[in-house]
């Protein structure tokens, strides 16, 4: 999967950046760009420029929203698409 392809955050406008990533990650999941299980926090994080903390309030959303899902492993969490 491409950078392109989870797109990115636009940290001038005034919309947190956990809403603002969910929101990427759900168009990437619409478009089925993201399929199966997603890339790990740190390189979510990475991408685009943000805390842990950040992405997974916007992981915790999609949850809620019913398209993503995770289990532990032992090293933390596997999120997923449903």
């Amino acid at each position: 999967m491409s950078a392109a392809q989870l797109g990115h955050i636009d940290t001038t406008v005034p919309v947190a950046a956990f809403r603002q990533v969910a929101e990427c990650l759900r168009e990437a999941i619409h478009a089925g760009n993201i399929a199966g299980r997603l890339p790990a926090e740190a390189q979510l994080a990475a991408h685009y420029g943000v805390s842990g903390v950040v992405i997974r309030a916007a992981l915790r959303l999609l949850q809620e929203a019913g398209l993503v899902t995770f289990r532990w492993n032992g090293w933390g969490r596997d999120w997923s698409v449903r």
